[in-house]
């Protein structure tokens, strides 16, 4: 089965549904597979509107979810973005080995731009 890579195009989090898009998009393709159609097809909002509530019910899927959303802040250079993120992960789900990893990515990158800043003042 093909899933859809979990990679916002902006990392904006204006919405905490943005964290389950992947996961209910891959339950409709499942559907799609296994009976040829899906509840969004069969214009079942009460079907949809349950399977959105069970996922953001999840707490660990939105910590991973939040996660992700950090590291991808992390890259785009928005530390402030990734320290939020991270603390609303950490609040859902502080015991995962990945969370740390994350949080030593961000510090990692604080660090460097820091020093940067530094070196560059520095020689000036």
């Amino acid at each position: 089965m093909n899933t859809i890579p979990i990679a916002p195009t902006t990392n904006m989090l204006s919405d905490e549904r943005k964290l389950i898009v992947v996961e209910i998009l891959n339950e409709l393709e499942r559907q799609r597979r296994a009976d040829g159609t899906d509840i969004l097809e069969r214009r079942e909002d009460e079907a949809m509107r349950r399977l959105e509530s069970q996922l953001l019910k999840n707490w660990y899927l939105l910590a991973r979810n939040l996660r992700i959303w950090a590291a991808k802040a992390v890259d785009l250079g928005d530390y402030g973005e990734a320290f939020h993120l991270l603390l609303a992960a950490t609040r859902r789900n502080p015991f995962t080995p990945m969370l740390g990893r994350t949080i030593l990515y961000l510090t990692r990158k604080v660090l460097n731009q820091a020093v940067r800043g530094r070196v560059g003042k520095d020689s000036s």
